[in-house]
C-alpha cells in the first residue's frame, strides 16, 4: 500500500513520511559501508565498548536492510539489491569466479556461513520449509518454488539435504560434497546446463 493511499491527500504528511523513509535508506548504506570499519578495531583498549557497538549495529543490520537495499558483492564488490543477491552469487558460480566449495554460502559466496532448514508453516507432509542462516545477507524464501528456476530469478540454487549423511548444504554444492564426503555415490542432479545458459545471459 502507498503512502498516499494510507494518508489520502495531506501533502505535509506526505512530505515527512517520505523524508523519513529517505534518510532511512542513507542509515542503511553508511551502516553496511562502516560495520567492516568498526570491525577492524576490536584489538583496541576499547574491546568492551566496541563489542558492545557490533552489537548494536548488528541488531540495526537485521532490522533495517530491506529487500531493496543495495549491498556490496563480497566477490566483486557491485552493488546488488538483496533480494537479487542469491541470483547474483549464483552467476559468479556458473561462470566459474567462485572455487568450488561444499560449504560456499549460496547468499554471499564466503565460506563459512551456516544453513539450515526449518518448517515455516504446516505439519508432517504438509510441511513448507524455509532457509535458516547466519549469513548477513540472509533472505528468507520459500524452498518449494526454488526448485524450479523462473523467467525473473532463473537459479534453483537452495538449502537442499544430503541423501547420504542427512546433512543440509546449497544444491549447487552438493556435487562437490559427494566429490568429498561420497565418492562412490551418484550425486543427484540438482543444476542443468540449461540453467547455466540462463544464468549467463541474465541481466539483473
Amino acid at each position: 500500500m502507498s503512502v498516499s493511499c494510507i494518508i489520502g491527500e495531506d501533502s505535509s504528511l506526505k512530505f515527512h513520511i517520505n523524508d523519513i523513509l529517505k534518510k532511512k535508506e542513507i542509515m542503511e548504506q553508511i551502516l553496511i559501508e562502516n560495520i567492516a570499519r568498526v570491525s577492524t578495531l576490536a584489538k583496541s583498549p576499547y574491546n568492551e565498548q566496541i563489542n558492545d557497538l557490533l552489537e548494536i549495529s548488528k541488531i540495526l543490520n537485521d532490522h533495517m536492510i530491506s529487500d531493496v537495499t543495495e549491498i556490496p558483492c563480497k566477490r566483486c564488490n557491485d552493488k546488488i539489491k538483496l533480494r537479487f543477491m542469491r541470483l547474483h552469487i549464483a552467476k559468479h558460480f556458473v561462470n566459474k569466479e567462485i572455487k568450488q566449495n561444499q560449504n560456499l554460502c549460496g547468499y554471499c559466496g564466503d565460506i563459512g556461513c551456516s544453513i539450515d532448514l526449518v518448517v515455516t508453516s504446516g505439519k508432517g507432509n504438509y510441511s513448507n520449509y524455509g532457509p535458516k542462516s547466519d549469513c548477513k545477507y540472509f533472505r528468507k524464501f520459500s524452498i518449494k518454488p526454488a526448485e524450479a528456476a523462473s523467467i525473473s530469478y532463473p537459479t534453483t540454487n537452495r538449502p537442499v539435504i544430503c541423501k547420504i549423511c542427512s546433512q543440509v548444504y546449497w544444491s549447487y554444492n552438493m556435487a562437490e560434497h559427494y566429490n568429498i564426503n561420497h565418492p562412490q555415490d551418484q550425486c543427484p542432479v540438482y543444476f542443468s546446463e540449461k540453467e547455466a545458459s540462463n544464468l549467463k545471459s541474465f541481466d539483473i
